[in-house]
């Protein structure tokens, strides 16, 4: 038996499937990036699975994808995790990125883009990544993403920036008060989640010019910091993975069209494109 793990920030989703069976076996746990979570707290994150411990015995491979992944270090880090539990399985980490480009390969050049709670971009030749503008993670970077999103939301809603029936609706729907904003923020253990999980109130709101704006400028600030400055951008197509470009994809096709660009597949998920190119 095989199992693959796609990772974010937010949440771990796993496949365990056969090359000889059509029935796979899904759950899910807790994020598990190791720029945010250290060996230890991984490995115990990993421990606390009861599906995961069960598949040990049959678990011959393990494709792990995961956010934060990029280095050598951090795929120790995982890889080290990851043995833990599994003793004597072989294991292979790799980049998120490399997870988004394999699920919706298709032979030809593009350009890749994750947009979840975190966001990442590379330029894809078809064989192999040859262009990638390093992410700068939820503190500096994230452009186009969840944690990006949030943050400019709850941003406008601390500076009264937002229209009086956006920032009446927050404080009504979260039911906290102006003067914790700040302090709930620095509360948090993973800043970059909490920020996202202020989108489901961003799409119930995405008719409102307001917000409208908000979404296209976070776009917009994605396209011209990444999808931009690699070669023949307006020449090949712009594939896309995660909940926010799922979620809002007219949004994102406004973008795309806006700037000249060709939009692409469009996932939710990576995971139905990884167990199909393992099973090759």
């Amino acid at each position: 038996m095989k199992l693959i793990a796609e990772s974010g920030s937010t949440k771990t989703d796993w496949v365990a499937f056969s090359n000889n069976s059509g029935t796979d076996i899904q759950f899910r746990t807790a994020g598990l990036n190791p720029h945010v979570l250290s060996t230890s707290a991984i490995t115990k994150q990993l421990f606390e699975s009861d599906q995961l411990k069960s598949l040990v015995t049959a678990t011959k491979h393990i494709y792990f994808y995961g956010a934060g992944c990029s280095s050598l270090s951090m795929k120790k880090s995982v890889k080290d995790a990851l043995r833990a539990v599994f003793p004597t399985t072989k294991i292979d980490v790799h980049h998120d990125l490399d997870a988004a480009v394999r699920s919706t390969w298709t032979g030809e050049k593009a350009i890749t883009s994750i947009l979840g709670t975190g966001s990442n971009c590379c330029l894809f030749d078809g064989k192999e990544i040859v262009q990638h503008k390093p992410s700068l993670g939820h503190l500096l970077g994230d452009e186009g993403s969840g944690n990006h999103m949030g943050g400019n939301l709850y941003r406008a809603i601390a500076y009264k920036e937002a229209p009086k029936e956006i920032i009446d609706s927050f404080y009504n729907e979260f039911e906290f008060q102006p003067s914790e904003l700040v302090t709930l923020l620095y509360a948090q253990n993973k800043p970059n989640e909490f920020l996202a999980s202020f989108l489901p109130f961003v799409k119930t709101k995405r008719d409102h010019l307001f917000i409208k704006s908000l979404i296209i400028e976070s776009f917009d600030s994605f396209v011209n910091t990444h999808i931009k400055s690699f070669d023949d951008h307006q020449h090949v197509p712009c594939h896309f993975v995660g909940s926010i470009a799922h979620h809002f994809q007219p949004e994102l096709k406004e973008v795309l069209e806006s700037n000249g660009l060709i939009m692409g597949t469009v996932l939710q998920s990576p995971l139905e494109g990884l167990v199909n190119y393992h099973k090759r």
